[in-house]
């Protein structure tokens, strides 16, 4: 049944090189089909608004504590607590 799809060796089994083609570009495709479920958004789309969005959202929390780019959360928490 999955003559041909499979390549397997001492290392494990692979999906020949291609199956890996076809499945790449049905992922491909996938990733670029807008989706109801997705506010009409491609899936790619809609992840980077999600990391976009998240990310400013951090910025903003980021300057409403004063903390400096620079630091790591812990020692933003070290100096805000010693102050």
């Amino acid at each position: 049944m999955l003559m041909g799809v499979l390549r397997c060796g001492k290392d494990g089994c692979f999906l020949s090189d291609d199956a890996r083609c076809r499945w790449y570009s049905a992922y491909e495709e996938e990733m670029r089909t807008p989706a109801e479920r997705f506010s009409g958004r491609s899936p790619r789309e809609y992840i980077r608004h999600e990391i976009y969005t998240f990310a400013a959202q951090a910025m903003e929390l980021q300057k409403k504590l004063g903390i400096n780019s620079e630091e790591t959360p812990g020692s933003a928490i070290k100096r805000k607590s010693s102050q």
